[in-house]
């Protein structure tokens, strides 16, 4: 076989093989908002598995909270004894917004991976609840793994 085949081989192998497991990838999870001692608190998301240029996306239900605005912000790799490296932009929008979330409805909001690595990486990101746009506050911390595709 000729060194040129064996490359194409090889890419084709590589591509179909990233495909496959792009496939497997968690892109949709869902979270709900509920009210607990006065505080509307998000539920923890399943972790999400994400491909570079991948859409994800998060269903959320106001169970019983007055409407609520979300955002998703501040993505950012833990390196271990809960210290974290600065935020980084992993998908866009970001911040990701949402809202307003009526009680009792379900919304979804959609971003883009726009953060490469070529091996797969954790990234932890918050969860912002609030009455408006400009007045919300940090709920809780899920994750997301980023792979290369």
């Amino acid at each position: 076989m000729k060194f040129s085949t064996g490359v194409a081989v090889a890419a084709v192998v590589i591509v179909v093989g990233g495909v496959a497991i792009s496939f497997f990838h968690k892109k949709d999870v869902a979270f709900s908002l509920t009210m607990t001692n006065g505080v509307c608190q998000p539920s923890d998301p399943e972790r999400i598995q994400a491909g570079y240029k991948n859409k994800v996306t998060w269903s959320i239900t106001n169970s019983n909270c007055p409407p609520q605005y979300v955002s998703l912000r501040n993505f950012k790799h833990p390196i271990g004894n809960n210290q974290y490296d600065p935020p980084e932009q992993v998908v866009t929008p970001d911040p990701v917004p949402g809202g307003p979330i009526p009680t009792g409805q379900t919304v979804t909001i959609d971003a883009k991976v726009d953060k490469f690595d070529l091996l797969p990486t954790l990234f932890k990101y918050e969860i912002w609840v609030g009455d408006a746009p400009g007045n919300v506050q940090l709920r809780r911390d899920p994750d997301i793994d980023v792979w290369p595709f």
